[in-house]
């Protein structure tokens, strides 16, 4: 995941919370190139234990272009690491819009 830029993300904080869900929501919005603010990513953390749960990233229109999904962290290495991962991707075509859904990345990484 790419880092915060602190000269040009501005960050806003959510506590989204229902019956069901529990999560801290960072919007990364940033100035356009017409002084306007334009959503650059969202961050999801689960507000139980601060695991990074979900990453949107969305172009200059405001469309979703990737949402990630990180599941089941385990320790690798003593690195914590999600054991699976999903990820859709929008891509353009002539014929429109079309989505790429990534299969879950389960298993153990490195060695």
């Amino acid at each position: 995941m790419r880092p915060i830029d602190a000269d040009q993300d501005k960050l806003l904080l959510e506590n989204f919370t229902d019956e069901d869900n529990a999560f801290y929501v960072l919007h990364v919005v940033r100035v356009n190139g017409g002084g306007e603010l334009q959503l650059a990513r969202t961050i999801w953390f689960n507000r139980y234990n601060l695991t990074l749960s979900r990453q949107l990233i969305f172009d200059a229109a405001g469309n979703i272009l990737t949402d990630a999904r990180y599941t089941d962290w385990r320790r690798y290495d003593n690195v914590a690491f999600p054991s699976t991962s999903k990820s859709t991707a929008r891509t353009t075509s002539t014929r429109g819009d079309r989505y790429r859904e990534d299969g879950h990345q389960q298993g153990r990484i490195g060695r």
